[in-house]
This record gives C-alpha cells, structure tokens and sequence, in this order.
C-alpha cells in the first residue's frame, strides 16, 4: 500500500508541475493581413493555429548496445513518444533483457530473459534552443522466465543432474525520471534519463530466487537506481520548440 501512495504522489507533483504550463499555455495568432482602399477595409481571416501535438520522438538506448559485445549480458531498449503544445509528453518505451551469470549457481548453468515496457508521462522544461530538462513517472511491467541446468557432484552416490524452468513469470514497478536532452544536428537529439525504480509486486520463490528482473534488476532490491542513454530522432511540429 504504500508503495501506491509513492506512485500516486510521484503523479500528483508532476501534475501540479505541469499545469500551470498548460493553464498559460495560449494559441499563435499572427496579426491579421489588412488590404485597404478609399471604399472599404477587407480583413484577411487567416489564422494559423498551433497544432495540440507539437513533436513526435523516437529514440533508441545506445548505451545497451554495449552489451551485444557481452557474453553473460544481452539488452535493446527503444521509444516512442508525443509532446503537446503544453510541454506534456506521453512516452512509450519498451525492451528486451538477457542474463547468463557466471557464479549463480555452482557446478550449473543459469539464464533469465524476457520482454518489458513502460507507459509514461513526463513534463518538458524548455532550458535554451535546443535543450530540454525532463521530468516524469512511469508504469512498467515485466514478463519474463529463468531456466536453470545443475549438477550435484558426491563421492558416496552417484552424481545427480537437475534442471528447471519457469515459465509466465511477471512484474510490476513504478519509476520517477529525470533526465536532459540537447539537440545535436538538425532534428537529432541526445540525451541521458535518470530513473528510480520501485517494486510494486514481482513473483517470488523460497529455493531459487529469481536472479534479475528484464527491465528492473536485481530482485532482492526493491528500489534500483538506473541511468539511460539515448539517441534521438525527434520531427517537429512546431518549429519555436526546436
């Protein structure tokens, strides 16, 4: 329960953060074109109105690409995201986790994979042309599965040789983010998000513990701190923002 009251706090102050952004937030109206002559006034109507959804995002976690040159460790983490014109972003991230440590269970072999994504909203503070601090919260889940192969080895008996495998496992946690991106080329970004993770449920077993959660990490923590960096593609609607 109270881990709930964590989450749902980390959703009221981005909230009270982000509104009094949308609450001034107004429309662009250029200044009317006006054509006059000796008899009448004409008054263009054109308005150019600014879209509601100012940009589009999509980035991928360069820093876990480290890991395709890794033998006990595999991860790919990408994003999708919209900001609108009141700097409030929602965010959809998802990946992909692979551990095969070495020293977890003697005289065996184990591995733990699986799929994750989170579901996010975060606010964006306009520092300079081009820069942006971030701030939001996020939802994530997990699915995954651990499969393990032993040996015991005695000079009494025989040797006996195990395996197991399980399947279907989930996880659930929060997150508060804070991170910065800069522009580096036209509409090329990079950027690094700083992230608390909070357990809020996870499946959990007395003999094997489950070594790492895809996604989290390690499962007898119940906060992890963690850091991204990403690469970012970002096309813009409205170009004041860049």
């Amino acid at each position: 329960m109270r881990l709930r009251y964590i989450y749902i706090s980390s959703w009221l102050l981005l909230t009270a953060i982000a509104m009094p952004g949308f609450l001034s937030a107004q429309e662009t109206i250029p200044a009317d074109t006006l054509e006059s002559n000796e008899n009448n006034i004409v008054i263009s109507d054109t308005i150019s109105r600014k879209k509601f959804i100012s940009r589009l995002e999509f980035s991928i976690d360069y820093f876990k690409l480290i890991s395709l040159a890794m033998p006990t460790e595999l991860k790919y983490e990408g994003s999708f995201g919209l900001v609108t014109k009141f700097n409030i972003g929602i965010i959809l991230e998802a990946g992909y986790g692979e551990k095969t440590p070495e020293d977890y269970i003697r005289n065996g072999e184990y591995k733990v994979y699986g799929n994750y994504a989170r579901l996010g909203l975060n606010y964006h503070f306009p520092y300079l042309p081009g820069v942006f601090f971030i701030i939001g919260a996020n939802y994530a889940t997990s699915r995954y599965q651990d499969e393990a192969t032993f040996s015991i080895e005695s000079s009494l008996w025989d040797d006996f040789n195990g395996s197991f495998e399980r399947n279907n496992l989930e996880a659930q946690w929060t997150e508060i983010t804070l991170g910065s991106e800069s522009k580096w080329k036209s509409n090329f970004y990079f950027g690094f998000t700083f992230r608390l993770r909070v357990m809020i449920s996870q499946d959990n077993f007395s003999l094997v513990e489950v070594y790492s959660i895809p996604g989290y990490g390690r499962t007898f923590m119940k906060s992890v701190p963690a850091i991204n960096l990403y690469f970012k593609y970002m096309l813009n609607f409205d170009k004041k923002a860049e």
